[in-house]
């Protein structure tokens, strides 16, 4: 073994420590050092040493989380080009050619599910099912192959309604399970499994699907009760059923199971954890707008306030979350005794720096109707600020119809809600101030 060959994988082992770093707190400083080292590894490495798709197909794995932390182009095209290599490297005959299609395929779907690009799923799509033909029954990878390309076939039966899609998803995740081999357990393969039929409930609407959903979800629980996996599916399948319901009953339980996965999920990955607050916002979200309590607003905010702290500036979510943190925050702010000047303030504070923070959020989409909805609402949090002599400038009267006009530019001249912001940015103009009507 050459110096060369030494040193690249020295580095490769440094990046790859530095990658399970990342996925432990998620913090970007350390998977941005994880991808500098795996791509010296492979500077490092000559064109003919015995481990460079190796190195390649990391370094696209790794460039993969960086892309989706940081949402530009040139860390994604150059997880791209990793990839491409290694899988010209690993020819057919090569032993890791399947995980290395794999890993390219997942590369694939974190742009899909960020930008919808089409393109990126058809090819995701052809990945996974080369790899399902290179791993027949018995195969290391076989149960790898087989979920991953359900997990794709769901979002493309998400795009096409083609219940054929749907079905064959179903069946990669039943072959993925009976492909598990000891000591591992398919609670990946069932929770994917209840995935599939949430989704075409979504669709059918058929009661038997939504049983299949549970059954699945309830397995995967069995096998490992403290996983996030099978509790997360569960916390999907009993808000499925709120939504036919309306039953408490269903909510609490979806939330529940939801504290349950975050617990189980942050001692797991830092972006599960993330995935599971967002998740459990939902549930809290849907509790509160059917029982307006101040304590479920309340859990609301936690939730919200506890995902923005982690969200990384690109990430799609983090408008959202905000949007969300704002519209929670005012609505404390408009509930709080007046007489609490102290608590009043603090809250509406919070709620302006949420928003502005979410107006000044990455947008996939300029004039996305949340986004309108946001500048609304933050015309609305400047005038109440305006409205308190402890607390309001000169100047948050231009920050409210500034707001108000922008939401004006950007929404649909059909758009329901514009004649009430005209009227709002006219009353503040001509009068310098907005009675907001009640809701």
């Amino acid at each position: 073994m050459g110096s060369g060959e030494s040193k690249a994988e020295k580095l490769h082992a440094q990046g790859c420590y530095g990658g399970n770093d990342f996925l432990k707190d998620g913090k970007l400083g350390k998977i941005q050092l994880a991808v500098r080292l795996l791509s010296e590894a492979v500077d490092e490495a000559p064109l003919d040493h015995p481990k460079r798709a190796l190195l390649l197909r990391d370094r696209g794995s790794w460039g993969g989380y960086l892309y989706e932390r940081s949402g530009k182009a040139q860390d994604f095209t150059e997880s791209v080009n990793a990839c491409e290599e290694a899988i010209s490297l690993a020819t057919p005959e090569h032993a890791d050619r399947p995980i290395t299609l794999i890993t390219y395929g997942d590369l694939l779907m974190k742009q899909y599910r960020r930008e919808k690009v089409d393109a990126n799923l058809e090819r995701a799509e052809k990945l996974y099912e080369e790899a399902v033909r290179l791993t027949p029954p018995g195969h290391e990878y076989r149960m790898t192959s087989m979920l991953s390309l359900g997990d794709c076939l769901i979002s493309k039966f998400e795009k096409t309604k083609d219940i054929q899609d749907i079905d064959k998803a179903i069946k990669c995740c039943k072959d993925g399970i009976a492909a598990t081999k000891p000591p591992d357990l398919p609670v990946w393969g069932y929770s994917a499994l209840s995935a599939c039929y949430q989704a075409k409930y979504e669709v059918t609407k058929a009661r038997s699907d939504i049983d299949e959903a549970a059954n699945a979800a309830r397995k995967s629980e069995q096998l490992c009760p403290e996983h996030p996996y099978g509790l997360t599916a569960l916390v999907k399948c009993c808000s499925t059923s709120y939504k036919q319901t309306q039953s408490l009953k269903e909510i609490n339980s979806a939330i529940v199971y939801g504290q349950k996965a975050l617990k189980a999920a942050g001692g797991l990955n830092q972006l599960q954890w993330e995935e599971n607050i967002r998740i459990l916002g939902d549930q809290y979200d849907a509790k509160y707008a059917k029982t307006l309590n101040e304590e479920d607003l309340d859990n609301c905010i936690y939730c919200r306030r506890e995902q923005s702290k982690v969200l990384c500036d690109a990430d799609p979510a983090r408008a959202h979350c905000l949007y969300l943190l704002c519209g929670f925050l005012f609505k404390k702010y408009q509930a709080t005794d007046k007489h609490q000047a102290a608590e009043a303030v603090k809250v509406l504070l919070e709620a302006i720096s949420a928003g502005e923070k979410g107006v000044s959020a990455q947008w996939l989409v300029p004039n996305d109707s949340e986004r309108v909805a946001l500048l609304d609402l933050l015309s609305s949090c400047y005038n109440a600020k305006l409205a308190r002599k402890d607390l309001g400038k000169a100047k948050d009267l231009q920050k409210a119809i500034s707001f108000g006009e922008e939401a004006l530019q950007r929404m649909a001249q059909d758009d329901p809600r514009r004649a009430e912001i005209e009227r709002k940015v006219n009353a503040l103009r001509v009068d310098g101030f907005y009675k907001e009507p009640n809701k």
